[in-house]
C-alpha cells in the first residue's frame, strides 16, 4: 500500500467525492463519500462521525489521506448538527438521535456496491466518538473496527451536574459551544457511557490529547483501563481536535486500519 509523507502528497485524482444521502424514517441525512480511484470494486468503509456542533468537514482532511490509501470514507452531517445539510435542528438532536442516524447509515451501506462488508469501521471525534462506540456495541457483528478521537465521555456526568433535578431541565440551554434542547439532556441523563461502551470487546484505537480543555484526559485513561482490547495513545500537546498533531494521529489510524483490514 502506498505511503504518503504529508497530507498534501495525496493527489486529488486518487479519489472521487460524491454526495450521498441516507433516509432515516423519512428524514434526510446528507453526506459525501470519498471513494478511492484504484480500480478495485470493493473497499473497506470508514464511517466518520463529527462532534457536537460540528459538521462533516471537521475530519475531512483525514478522509483525503485515507481514501488515497484505499479506504472509502463516508462523512456526513448528523440531523441537527452544526450548520447541518441534514434535516432537523440542534434542539431536536441528542446522542440517541445520532445513534439512530449512524444505524441508518449502516443499514444503507449494505446496498452500496463499493463496500467490502467484511471491513466496516466506525470512526468518531468527541460526541461522535461516543455515538460511534455505542453504535458499535449495538451492531458489533457488522463492525470490524472502532476509532475514537477524544471521545466526549463527560457528557452524561456534565448534564447531571447541570441539572441535579431532572424536572428542572429547561426547554433549551447552552452546552459547551452550542445551544441544545431538553431532549438532549433527557436522552443522556441516565446513560452509563462507560458501562455501555465497554461492552464492545473487539480491538479499539483510542487517542486523546493531554492538553484537552473540553474533555480532560482522565476520561480516556479511565476508558482505556476498562476496554478489553485497546490501543491507547496520549497525544502530547493535543487539544480537543489535534490541530497541530493530525499527522501523528493519522499515522496511528493508518497502522490500525492496515492491521484491522489485513492490508
Amino acid at each position: 500500500m502506498r505511503k504518503y509523507e504529508t497530507w498534501n502528497d495525496v493527489p486529488e485524482t486518487s479519489f472521487s467525492k460524491t454526495e450521498l444521502t441516507v433516509d432515516n424514517h423519512g428524514r434526510k441525512i446528507w453526506g459525501k463519500i470519498w471513494l478511492p480511484e484504484d480500480g478495485k470494486e470493493k473497499h473497506p468503509l470508514i464511517i466518520v462521525s463529527h462532534g457536537l456542533g460540528a459538521n462533516y468537514l471537521s475530519l475531512s482532511r483525514y478522509a483525503k489521506v485515507l481514501a488515497g490509501h484505499g479506504f472509502a470514507c463516508y462523512l456526513f452531517d448528523f440531523r441537527g448538527g452544526g450548520g447541518s445539510h441534514s434535516d432537523g435542528t440542534m434542539l431536536e438532536m441528542s446522542v440517541l438521535t445520532e445513534i439512530s442516524d449512524l444505524e441508518a447509515i449502516l443499514d444503507a451501506a449494505k446496498a452500496w456496491d463499493f463496500v467490502d462488508p467484511e471491513h466496516v469501521i466506525l470512526m468518531g471525534e468527541s460526541q461522535g466518538g461516543v455515538v460511534s462506540a455505542m453504535t458499535a456495541v449495538r451492531r458489533k457483528e457488522e463492525i470490524s473496527g472502532l476509532i475514537l478521537l477524544y471521545p466526549a465521555l463527560a457528557l452524561a456526568e456534565t448534564n447531571r451536574e447541570m441539572f441535579p433535578d431532572r424536572d428542572a431541565i429547561p426547554e433549551r440551554f447552552p452546552l459547551f459551544f452550542v445551544e441544545v434542547g431538553r431532549k438532549y439532556a433527557e436522552d443522556i441523563y441516565d446513560l452509563d457511557l462507560y458501562g455501555e461502551i465497554t461492552k464492545y470487546d473487539n480491538h479499539v484505537l483510542l487517542m486523546h490529547g493531554d492538553k484537552d480543555p473540553v474533555i480532560p484526559l482522565r476520561y480516556a485513561v479511565k476508558l482505556s483501563g476498562m476496554l478489553k482490547d485497546v490501543e491507547f495513545h496520549i497525544i502530547r500537546g493535543g487539544m480537543h481536535g489535534f490541530e497541530l498533531q493530525r499527522e501523528e494521529a493519522l499515522g496511528y489510524i493508518l497502522g490500525y486500519l492496515q492491521d484491522t483490514c489485513n492490508l
